[in-house]
């Protein structure tokens, strides 16, 4: 059950849009608990909004998938998203690592994203963006 229900996600996110939203109900309980750097929401009617929310402005966006662990009722589902956005920089791809921890029985029930919220956000934002990329570059170093 698992497997397939990690794979129905892997796809549904892959070409995920505005306007296959709805196939997300396939996936998440009524009382899915989903979290990410910048929400926390309970319930499946505030996901979808929050979701409808996520994806407005959205000119493209896609998913690859780079690793699945997978145990009985838990998943940790490494992706690289690629997305273009109307509001920020809209002639410009951004290209985010990230991953999804999941709980499921016969549906998805928990989901914490992880990703860096700053090189989703904060760098592309003129001067704050300048500030953070060199803090990066200081910190690899």
């Amino acid at each position: 059950m698992g497997g397939e229900l990690v794979r129905k996600f892997q796809r549904i996110y892959a070409g995920l849009t505005l306007r296959t939203l709805g196939q997300l109900n396939e996936l998440y309980a009524p009382n899915i608990h989903f979290i990410d750097p910048f929400h926390a929401v309970r319930g499946r009617e505030e996901f979808l909004r929050y979701m409808q929310q996520t994806y407005d402005g959205v000119a493209e966006c896609s998913f690859t998938y780079d690793d699945v662990i997978e145990q009985e009722g838990r998943a940790l589902v490494a992706w690289t998203m690629r997305m273009r956005h109307l509001k920020f920089r809209p002639d410009e791809v951004l290209t985010l690592r990230g991953a999804s921890r999941l709980h499921f029985e016969r549906t998805i029930t928990f989901q914490e994203d992880y990703y860096d919220c700053g090189a989703m956000l904060y760098e592309r934002i003129p001067l704050i963006g300048a500030v953070v990329r060199a803090v990066k570059r200081r910190a690899v170093k």
